[in-house]
């Protein structure tokens, strides 16, 4: 699948398949490690992804230690959703790739997102 510059949110559904209804639930901590293996790199997101430069420092300081992207960029998805879960959709971290016009690793989002979320929200009883 080629990835164009000037890629949308409307051009990824059509490339992908993926659903409103999918890329409107929130990310849950089950999704974070292998959303993390879509990123080549940490230092690129960290600053779009809004952490303090405490947090950035202590990622780093984790990949250094670690030397595993998957696990570092997994910790700062992490810090991303903790300030408020309702607002870290996979829509607001296309928004963010794309934004840094990153839609090579925003098509392998979308890739997970249609093969591990539900097209429709279930209720909780």
């Amino acid at each position: 699948m080629s990835v164009e510059s000037g890629l949308t949110i409307s051009a990824l559904k059509g490339k992908t398949g993926v659903s409103d209804t999918q890329l409107d639930t929130e990310i849950i901590d089950h999704d974070l490690y292998t959303l993390a293996d879509c990123f080549d790199n940490v230092e690129t997101y960290l600053t779009r992804l809004k952490l303090t430069t405490g947090q950035q420092t202590d990622i780093k300081n984790l990949l250094a230690l670690r030397g595993s992207t998957q696990i570092a960029m997994s910790e700062a998805l992490k810090l991303w959703c903790t300030p408020n879960p309702l607002t870290a959709t996979f829509r607001a971290l296309l928004i963010i790739l794309l934004g840094l016009k990153r839609g090579d690793v925003a098509v392998k989002v979308c890739q997970y997102i249609v093969h591990r979320v539900p097209q429709t929200k279930h209720c909780n009883t």
